[in-house]
């Protein structure tokens, strides 16, 4: 199995993997009962739902969903663009400081992408 995309919405996951199986393509959702823990306000979406695919499936998949499979390029989920850019968390001291001392997982430096056409973060 392998990850196709990551979701931080459950229904968004879900309503992809129907659209899957009813291709007749083997896939499940990893993950998707996480985002219901709440540690917190807005901690939640720190947590990503994986779309995992079975091998064989994975380029068939890839087509239904219009993922490009070319690893140089990121495409915007909202606007297809591919004018994206990484980003990562902002201020890392801060988080650090937040799991030695107030004992709150978070992730320290998970990397987001940003859309420079639309503004859509994912």
């Amino acid at each position: 199995m392998k990850r196709l995309a990551s979701y931080t919405n459950e229904q968004q996951a879900a309503l992809v993997e129907v659209k899957l199986k009813d291709a007749g393509i083997h896939c499940f959702i990893k993950n998707q009962h996480v985002t219901n823990l709440k540690f917190g306000h807005g901690v939640n979406s720190a947590f990503e739902i994986d779309l995992m695919v079975a091998n064989e499936d994975f380029d068939t998949a890839a087509k239904i969903l219009g993922i490009s499979l070319k690893q140089d390029k990121i495409f915007c989920p909202n606007c297809n663009s591919t004018n994206t850019e990484p980003k990562f968390a902002k201020n890392p001291a801060l988080m650090v400081f937040m799991m030695l001392f107030a004992f709150i997982p978070l992730p320290i430096f998970r990397e987001k992408n940003i859309c420079k056409d639309c503004g859509a973060k994912f």
